[in-house]
């Protein structure tokens, strides 16, 4: 199962996408996450991008967010096993100043592994921070 979420972080009263511009190239990370069982067998192979879009300004002003999300790239379960996953977007702030935003957001996934015959739970989250300037980074 897997549920994603986008986010944006844009200017109130932005009316068209010429409104903004001095977007940087479109960024992305890929993670990869593994499961073995007890015999070394992998029974869950899944990889991610976290891929986002900053820099855009109004009129020279502000440091926006056009696009963040994490989407699977990649997702193999060995008979089973349940993996859920679920991306979300928990928090969009201003990191500037009213009249100079820059735009801060955090991005959350968070997967599941269940065995069908009720052996070990696991679930692990993972938060990354984006902002507007184009820094980006794993938050542990």
């Amino acid at each position: 199962n897997v549920k994603s979420d986008i986010a944006t972080a844009l200017p109130q009263g932005a009316k068209c996408w010429t409104d903004l511009q001095n977007w940087q190239s479109p960024k992305y990370k890929v993670y990869a996450v593994s499961y073995k069982n007890a015999y070394g067998i992998t029974v869950v192979d899944f990889t991610y991008r976290v891929l986002f879009l900053t820099g855009g300004t109004v009129n020279g002003k502000g440091l926006y967010v056009g696009y963040a999300s994490v989407e699977p790239l990649n997702i193999n379960v060995l008979w089973g096993f349940h993996f859920n996953v679920e991306a979300s977007v928990p928090t969009v702030y201003n990191m500037g100043s009213k009249a100079d935003p820059v735009a801060g957001l955090n991005l959350q996934i968070k997967w599941t592994l269940d065995p069908i015959l009720g052996l070990q739970h696991q679930e692990h989250t993972q938060t990354y921070f984006v902002s507007g300037r184009g820094e980006f980074k794993a938050l542990q």
